[in-house]
C-alpha cells in the first residue's frame, strides 16, 4: 500500500509529520493547498507551491520521486526568498524520507 509523508517544517523544526496511505502524493498536494489557502495572507506573504525531482534536492538518494513543497510564507529579500514555513509531501521513502526533511529543515533556516 502505498504510503506519503506530509510534514510541516517551522523555523527549522519538523512541528508535524502525518503519514497518509492508499492516496498517491499529488492527491494530497491539491487538498493540503486548500487548507494552506486559507491560511495565506497575501498582504504579507507568497504562496508557492513547487515540485522537486528528489535527484535534484539530494543527489545521493537511491530512489526518485518528486518532493512537493508548499510555501505560503515566504517574504522576498535581496538574497532571494526567505521561508521560515512550509509544508513537504513525498512518498514514503523509509530512511530516505528523514534525509529530505533533514535537508528541508535547513532550508527554512536560510
Amino acid at each position: 500500500m502505498r504510503k506519503v509523508i506530509v510534514a510541516k517544517i517551522v523555523r527549522g523544526e519538523v512541528k508535524a509529520k502525518e503519514v497518509k496511505e492508499g492516496v498517491k502524493p499529488e492527491e494530497v498536494v491539491k487538498e493540503l493547498a486548500v487548507k494552506v489557502l486559507k491560511d495565506w495572507d497575501p498582504k504579507k506573504a507568497d504562496l508557492i507551491i513547487m515540485r522537486h525531482p528528489s535527484k535534484e534536492l539530494v543527489p545521493t538518494l537511491k530512489q526518485r520521486f518528486s518532493i512537493y513543497v508548499l510555501s505560503y510564507k515566504g517574504v522576498w529579500e535581496k538574497e532571494g526568498i526567505r521561508e521560515t514555513e512550509i509544508y513537504v509531501v513525498m512518498p514514503d521513502v523509509g530512511k530516505e524520507t528523514d534525509e529530505v526533511l533533514s535537508l528541508l529543515k535547513d532550508y527554512t533556516l536560510s
